[in-house]
């Protein structure tokens, strides 16, 4: 349960992450369409029902937990792979692997296609969704794999790969969406220097 609630970022719910929201929202803006407050509180209230059910579910029978490799976290019982296991996991993968993938493609799909229009090509689209595969695949191939073979059979420290990768995921988001930043790389250029330099400049920096 612990893990579900905590899926693809600590600060938001299984499902949904900081990609997802800002995806959307950047997409929204993008297009000129402004995000209105009663359009983000629905948002937020879906994002916690939808999690909450399916957190709940293993809680009932449908699927089953257990503790990480790590002891530090809850996760599914991968140990068994029985047909409850498969049951739950597959839907589950499609319903939040499955739309975050969707909406953080298409909400940066139609970024970079109103950056190509504008000019604007200083930040790389496909970076978001390189991101979330690289923190998140691990587990999904882990999860998958134990719907077919025994996943105790792997070597624990094998294991303990897939939700190091996971739990990394918001120190990625940092490199992603701030680092990614001219002005945010100015600012740690004249923090570090005492030397502002202009946005040409901080983009070359960076390449």
């Amino acid at each position: 349960m612990c893990n579900n609630l905590i899926m693809s970022s600590y600060p938001l719910p299984e499902g949904f992450s900081e990609f997802d929201v800002f995806s959307l929202g950047s997409c929204l803006l993008v297009e000129g369409t402004k995000l209105q407050w009663s359009c983000v509180i629905t948002l937020a209230i879906f994002i916690w029902l939808f999690a909450a059910f399916w957190a709940s579910m293993p809680l009932i029978g449908w699927g089953e937990y257990d503790y990480e490799p790590l002891r530090t976290c809850c996760t599914l019982d991968m140990s068994k792979g029985d047909r409850n296991y498969v049951s739950y996991v597959i839907p589950m993968a499609i319903c939040n692997m499955g739309i975050q993938v969707l909406v953080v493609f298409s909400s940066y799909q139609s970024i970079g296609k109103k950056f190509m229009k504008t000019g604007q090509e200083r930040f790389n689209c496909t970076t978001p969704m390189k991101t979330l595969l690289f923190c998140w695949g691990p587990y999904g191939i882990l999860a998958f794999y134990a719907t077919v073979k025994n996943a105790n059979l792997l070597s624990p420290k094998l294991r303990m790969i897939a939700p190091i990768m996971a739990k990394a995921s918001p120190t990625f988001n940092v490199f992603v969406y701030a680092l990614g930043n001219e002005k945010y790389r100015g600012g740690i250029w004249q923090l570090l220097t005492g030397q502002k330099i202009d946005a040409q400049a901080t983009e070359n920096k960076s390449k």
